[in-house]
């Protein structure tokens, strides 16, 4: 069993559409075994510890029936079943960590953004700043904003009315417009820090704003790449 030890990615999201996020960050860890317990790192809560029951069968701490089952394919390739229907497949986590950096940037970026915004809105007010300078971060703020409220309805629509999607309907439209939004105010907002390049003397202003527009810009073209942006929900 020591050689199939190491990082398994996640392989079967119940939607390749709106969770391929999920082959990305619900990765498990084959850390170690002992005796006959295989330890596991699922990376969002308590460790895991699994009794082999033979034949790479394996049984969950506390269970009677085993439901997870470790081997090789057909072509060499170490799998692990378990944790209900979920199939994860052994790989290197340097590539899969070469994804997760900038998504998390991105997101830093995002959160950025929404403080620079806040912080700005009363900066306006005592006329520290002017309009122009506050659409910056602004732009990028009510995008964000946007796609958030759209993957909130998402969420929601797919829990309780799944057949709202294969339609044109208000929902459908609205968490399609969302996205179109989120795009266009994360461009926007870059063009307005172009626009505004050589206004902003400041470097470490420079250096923030670039940062976020950087990382935003990646989130765009990731979410595009994976149909949620530009692609009707009912088609």
């Amino acid at each position: 069993m020591k050689p199939l030890l190491g990082y398994y990615q996640f392989m079967n999201p119940k939607n390749e559409r709106w969770e391929f996020y999920k082959r990305i960050f619900s990765g498990i860890t084959l850390v170690s075994i002992h005796q006959d317990k295989l330890i596991i790192d699922a990376g969002n809560g308590p460790i895991d510890s699994l009794i082999h029951v033979g034949k790479g069968i394996f049984r969950f701490k506390g269970d009677i029936i085993p439901s997870a089952v470790i081997s090789q394919d057909g072509e060499g390739r170490a799998f692990f079943q378990g944790y209900g229907n979920r199939f994860y497949r052994k790989t290197s986590y340097a590539p899969i960590l070469l994804q997760k950096i900038p998504i998390y940037l991105g997101f830093l970026a995002a959160c950025l953004s929404l403080l620079y915004t806040m912080a700005g809105i009363p900066l306006l007010s005592a006329k520290k700043i002017n309009l122009t300078q506050l659409s910056i971060p602004l732009f990028s703020s009510v995008g964000i904003l946007c796609l958030g409220l759209s993957y909130r309805l998402l969420g929601a629509t797919d829990e309780i009315h799944k057949e709202l999607f294969t339609y044109l309907n208000a929902t459908s439209f609205s968490i399609f417009a969302g996205m179109i939004l989120f795009a266009l105010g994360i461009i926007l907002g870059a063009y307005a820090l172009y626009r505004q390049w050589d206004e902003l003397t400041r470097p470490w202003v420079r250096f923030a704003l670039l940062f976020n527009s950087i990382f935003l810009v990646y989130l765009v073209v990731v979410l595009t790449i994976h149909g949620w942006i530009g692609v009707p929900l009912w088609l």
